[in-house]
C-alpha cells in the first residue's frame, strides 16, 4: 500500500478481538451507534 493517510485523532483501545475493537473504534470516532443511544466514548 502506498497510499496510507494518518487520521490524527483517531483513537484506538484494546478489545477483547481486534475486529470488534476496530468496529467500535470506527463507529466511535464517527459519531455512530447501533440505535439511537450514542456509543459511549472512552477517551
Amino acid at each position: 500500500m502506498t497510499d496510507q493517510q494518518l487520521i490524527g485523532n483517531y483513537p484506538h483501545q484494546v478489545a477483547g478481538h481486534c475486529g470488534s475493537g476496530a468496529l467500535r473504534d470506527l463507529m466511535q470516532w464517527a459519531g455512530l451507534s447501533y440505535d439511537s443511544t450514542p456509543l459511549r466514548a472512552c477517551w
